[in-house]
């Protein structure tokens, strides 16, 4: 296990602890089957995954909601795919449960996808909602899609995550083709921009066709600069599953630094939100890779029983990294943004905050 602390005065050690149950209340229409995913500032499809998971259905919180207490406030989960047996969805469900008694005042919960080992088994997606549906009872939850949401049915150019996709109800404001995958919505002080990465993935690109792949990649790209550069609340929070500052590199990394983090940073974003690579992670602000203070962080989840350790004990980028399971609380006011991390038991590992003045 690798851990590696700031070397700067304003990442420290800290612990949060909030007592308290959380109020519930009846939201699965099927107990065994059912999760929300809305956004609270975009519009929603309406589909629900009829031949698996039964009606999605759930209250959006609002920004006036998200705002009566002065805050937004949001849970932030990696992978949950499971190491051996699906039996191991009721860990990520107790580790859900116990992040919403860290944190009872939570406006909605992110996750970067991977959430099978199988993106097209059925059995694993209704033991997932089986131990989830319960812990997320009236908290909204967003997704990304991961790799393993792709290759599970095709591994091939253009293939969609199509179970995935069945799945969950989220905001329909992505560029054409492509809705649900890439979508954004606003929330309190917060944007968040969720994109599907696997795309970046030569053997995963959008079309086998170079010149139609790159015809699609630039409207992308373009929806992405658009989407970032309209957003107007403080904060912009990118979340996707493939991290931009990997532990170790690949092709979809390399296609990233090129296409992607430009515009994030053009953008201003704040906070990359990722997984894929099993591992808690946060990287020093940057700014095309260098160190910058008024660059974006990025925080690598992991809420799974699975762990990879073969990272690059040299990079220099990375200023805390620990391999574990656990969730991380991201609270954002007006002027201040931090990151919490805590393990699966509830130990507080990491911090991170970002202040700007008006």
């Amino acid at each position: 296990m690798n851990t590696r602390m700031s070397r700067k005065s304003s990442f420290v050690n800290h612990k949060r602890r909030c007592p308290g149950p959380v109020r519930r209340r009846a939201a699965a229409l099927l107990p065994a089957l059912l999760l929300l995913l809305a956004s609270c500032g975009g519009s929603s499809s309406t589909g629900a995954a009829d031949a698996l998971f039964g009606t999605i259905s759930s209250a959006v919180p609002t920004d006036e909601a998200a705002l009566a207490d002065g805050k937004t406030v949001i849970l932030y989960f990696g992978d949950a795919q499971p190491e051996g047996s699906i039996s191991e969805y009721e860990d990520f469900a107790d580790l859900v449960k116990r992040a919403r008694k860290a944190a009872p005042d939570a406006d909605f919960a992110l996750q970067c996808g991977d959430i099978t080992n199988t993106g097209g088994a059925p059995e694993e997606w209704n033991a997932f909602f089986a131990a989830a549906a319960p812990a997320f009872e009236g908290l909204p939850l967003l997704s990304a899609p991961g790799n393993h949401e792709y290759t599970a049915t095709a591994y091939d150019y253009g293939a969609k995550p199509e179970t995935w996709l069945e799945a969950f109800v989220l905001p329909d404001n992505g560029p054409a083709g492509y809705k649900e995958e890439y979508y954004s919505f606003d929330c309190g002080d917060v944007h968040v921009t969720s994109l599907s990465a696997n795309y970046l993935d030569p053997a995963e690109a959008y079309s086998g066709d170079e010149a139609e792949n790159e015809e699609i990649a630039a409207r992308i790209d373009a929806w992405i600069e658009e989407d970032l550069a309209a957003a107007d609340r403080p904060w912009k929070i990118v979340l996707m599953h493939q991290p931009a500052y990997p532990l170790v590199g690949d092709s979809t990394q390399a296609a990233m630094a090129a296409r992607w983090i430009p515009l994030f940073d053009a953008a201003g974003v704040d906070l990359v939100l990722c997984g894929h690579q099993h591992e808690f992670m946060r990287t020093f602000p940057l700014k095309a890779g260098r160190e910058d203070e008024g660059g974006l962080v990025q925080v690598m989840g992991n809420a799974s029983q699975k762990y990879y350790s073969n990272s690059d004990p040299d990079l220099d980028f990375v200023a805390f990294e620990m391999g574990v399971s656990g969730w991380h609380i991201i609270t954002a006011t007006a002027g201040k943004l931090t990151v919490e991390a805590y393990d699966a038991d509830g130990r507080g590992l990491d911090y991170w905050e970002k202040t700007r003045t008006a």
